[in-house]
Order: C-alpha cells, then structure tokens, then sequence
C-alpha cells in the first residue's frame, strides 16, 4: 500500500546542526501521577566522562546519561515470554538484576549490547515491534510525562522527532535526519552504533513506540507513513498492527512522513483537558552522541572535515578517530552516509536537475558531482531520478 497519496519535491530545505554547549544540570522535578521524582538528568551528569571533550553536550558510548529503568524492563518483560532467559539478557551488559531500579541510568554501549542479547535470544518477526508498544505504554510513569507539559498535537510531534531530551527516552540508538519537502517532512532514521545486525530491529521498536505513543499522549492518530528501503516482508501483518495501513516498501529511503497541511490543522488544537492540565517541565539530557555530532556538522556543511569537527571539539585528529572507532565507525562512513541520503533525497525524492543538485551539495564540478553520486549510491544522477517513490 502507498504510503503518501501525493509527494511534491521541489523545494529542500536543510536544518542546521546543533552547537555543542555545556551539559545542564537537572532540576528535581515530579510527576502529579506517580510523585516519582525525575533526578536522572543530575544522575546522568555525575556519570559523564568527558574525557577531553571540553565539556560539550557531546556523549561518549559508555556515558551512563540514559535513563534505563523503562527501556531495560520493557526490553525484559518482552523477551521474557519469547524464550529468553533474564541472566542471559543481561549477559555482558554491565546491567545487574538487582540494580533495576527508577534510578537506573544506562549507557548507549549497555543499551546496545541488551538489544543485541534481545534480538539473538528471543522468537518471532514482532518482537521490535512489541517493544517499542510496551515501552510506549510506560509514558505516564517514566519522564516521557513531561509530554504532557505540551498543549497541542504539533507541538509533541515536534518534541518527539526533534527534541533531544525525548529521543533519549524511546529511541537512544536513532537520530531522525529531517528533510523539509514541499508537502511533507521526511525524518530518515541515523543508526548511533554502527550495527547493522542491530539496524533494522531498532528502527522496528523506534516507529512502533512512536506510532504507539502518539495515540496514547494525543488522543488521535496521527497520520504518519512509513516507508523502508527493503522488499515487502512475509510478516507484513505485523507492520500493519503497530505501524498502520500506511506504509511502503521498496522505497529510496526507511524514513517517517507527515503531511505538513495535517501539521499546521493541528497547531492550535488543545489535547484531551485531562493531559493539558499537568504541568511539568522536562529536564532530561539535551546531548547527542558523537556519531550524530559528526553527522550533523556534515549535513550542514559538506566541506567539514575530521580536523575542523576535532577543532570544533577542542581534541586531537587522533582522540576524534579514536572515539568514532568505539562507535564502531569512522570519519569517512559517516560522512559518505550523509551525503548518500542527501542525494537520494535530492534526485530520487525532489527529481532536482545536476545543476539544482550540485548547488544544494556545494559541489560545483558537475562530473566531479556524478562520479560522487555515483561511488555513494551505486546510481548515476539520471538513474536515482528515475526511481519511483510513493
């Protein structure tokens, strides 16, 4: 089924990358439901290591600056009756039974490596997909309640898919891209580890929570769509229960749509009364990792080299390659990933000329351009423009 009825792509326009600043200290705060006192933040900042990164709001795998307690138990109650064994989840995570507690406070390497024992120890297609609907069920009792704090749906969308603080609440291991089309925003998953064993899994639990918790936190549903850049699966039933009738396969990218018309009907209608009237400001982590550093400073600046983000950072060539080497990656793999969504963006999405293209790339060189295009995506300019999209 088509996930979008129309798309029209002339017109891109790119969101800047976030300045690195000093990591804020949190405030106590609590929730009127369960009077349980949200001091993760100032948790999470006793744990940080810096370690030569000046300070910024840029986080190391092993930064213990998430707060776990929701994401570790529903990652337990799910796998559990999947054939999983508790001591075997926790396996090599650094994530004690008896350490479970609201005060719990994870790093994106422990999250990862429970992920990794969930994926390899349980049984079925759906079990991303319960996941994230088990984690989205959790939102009144977890520090996703300063949702509640929002008055209106376009604005929880905003904090959903934009906003830091909650993206480390339901999705620590996906950075949403976001690309402003004409009708649409587009919002392509970034992975934080380099895991592709792992890829397709996170993204699975990521749209199933947020489709999940949309309706629980709105009232509504939202009409998101949902498109993946893989053939059409056998268990193509489970994508439907927790993602909706909208979606498509064989697409130019996996990535989140909305229309922009639904976006702005939205931006004065007051949610149910019984949400809108608790009150409560998040003081969860504004940082990201340093994959999505990178990535960002790429995206906004094509140019941007390992040395100027090194500078940007106040470290060595040498300490930046050694930190992106324990997210299993590099300077070169993330920046060619930029680029490669940039231009199927561009030409597949946007059908732009090599010229309109070249200029958004700020590559002047127009053969220099295609045989880029061409290393990146395995296409030639001509040919990504020929590809159909829903």
């Amino acid at each position: 089924m088509n996930a979008l009825s129309a798309l029209s792509t002339t017109n891109f326009v790119e969101q800047s990358a976030q300045p690195a600043s000093e990591v804020l200290a949190g405030e106590e705060r609590v929730s009127s439901s369960t009077q349980y006192k949200f001091t993760s933040l100032q948790t999470a900042r006793n744990y940080v290591n810096t370690e030569q990164l000046d300070g910024s709001q840029v986080y190391n795998p092993q930064d213990k600056v998430i707060a776990g307690f929701w994401l570790v138990t529903a990652a337990i109650e799910v796998a559990l009756p999947r054939g999983a064994n508790i001591h075997k989840l926790l396996r090599g995570t650094g994530i004690f039974e008896d350490a479970i507690t609201h005060d719990l406070m994870i790093s994106i390497n422990q999250y990862n490596a429970l992920l990794t024992n969930v994926q390899a120890q349980t049984k079925g297609n759906d079990v991303g997909f319960l996941l994230g609907s088990a984690l989205a069920t959790t939102w009144k009792t977890s520090p996703l309640f300063a949702l509640s704090s929002f008055e209106n749906t376009s604005d929880i969308i905003h904090a959903l898919m934009c906003e830091q603080s909650f993206r480390w609440c339901i999705a620590p291991l996906v950075y949403n891209r976001q690309y402003e089309l004409d009708e649409h925003l587009l919002w392509v998953p970034e992975a934080t580890i380099h895991n592709e064993k792992l890829k397709v899994f996170v993204i699975e639990i990521f749209f199933s929570c947020l489709f999940s918790l949309l309706k629980q936190v709105t009232g509504q549903r939202v009409p998101l769509a949902f498109t993946f850049n893989a053939s059409r699966p056998r268990n193509i039933a489970d994508f439907e229960t927790h993602l909706g009738l909208r979606i498509s396969f064989n697409q130019p990218v996996t990535g989140i749509w909305l229309n922009k018309a639904y976006l702005a009907s939205v931006s004065d209608v007051l949610v149910d009364k019984q949400i809108s009237t608790h009150k409560q400001t998040s003081t969860l982590g504004q940082g990201m990792s340093l994959t999505d550093f990178v990535r960002n400073n790429v995206f906004s600046n094509v140019n941007c080299g390992l040395a100027d983000i090194a500078d940007y950072l106040g470290v060595s060539t040498a300490t930046l390659k050694r930190k992106l080497k324990e997210h299993g990656t590099n300077y070169r793999l993330l920046s060619e990933e930029v680029m490669r969504n940039k231009a199927i963006v561009l030409l597949s999405l946007q059908k732009l000329t090599n010229e309109q293209a070249s200029a958004q790339m700020d590559m002047s060189d127009l053969p220099n351009f295609r045989r880029t295009i061409k290393r990146l995506t395995g296409k030639t300019p001509s040919e990504l423009r020929t590809i159909s999209n829903c």
